[in-house]
C-alpha cells in the first residue's frame, strides 16, 4: 500500500490528513427575504475535518432593511416602513403631505387633498 501526497500511513491504512468533500449548491429562497442553504456531503474521513456530514450552511438571499415585508431590492422606499401609503410617489418619510396624493401641485405650500 502506498499513500500519495493527501494521505498518510496510519497503522496498516492510509488515512487523508483532511477530510475530504464537498457543499451542494444552494437551495433556492425559502421567501422573497428569506434564507438559503447547502449541505455538506463527506466523501473520505480524514484527521482533520472542519465538517460534519450533514452539516447545512445558511446565508440570507435578500435584505429588508425597513422590516415592511418588502425586500430592499423590491422595496421603492426601503428605509421607510410605511412606504408610499398615498402613492404619490413619495416615500412617507420624505412626503409632507401624508395621505395626500396630489400633493402641492401648485406649490403654493399647501397640500391639495
Amino acid at each position: 500500500d502506498s499513500c500519495d501526497s493527501s494521505c498518510k500511513k496510519f497503522y496498516a491504512a492510509c488515512v487523508y490528513e483532511d477530510c475530504q468533500g464537498s457543499w451542494s449548491t444552494w437551495s433556492s429562497c425559502s421567501s422573497p427575504c428569506g434564507n438559503q442553504t447547502r449541505t455538506w456531503s463527506l466523501t473520505a474521513v480524514g484527521m482533520n475535518c472542519n465538517y460534519t456530514h450533514g452539516q447545512t450552511d445558511t446565508r440570507e438571499c435578500h435584505v429588508d432593511g425597513d422590516s415592511d415585508g418588502i425586500c430592499d431590492e423590491f422595496d421603492v422606499c426601503p428605509d421607510d416602513l410605511l412606504n408610499d401609503a398615498d402613492s404619490d410617489g413619495l416615500c412617507d418619510s420624505d412626503d409632507t403631505c401624508l395621505g395626500d396624493a396630489s400633493n402641492d401641485g401648485d406649490s403654493d405650500n399647501i397640500c391639495d387633498g
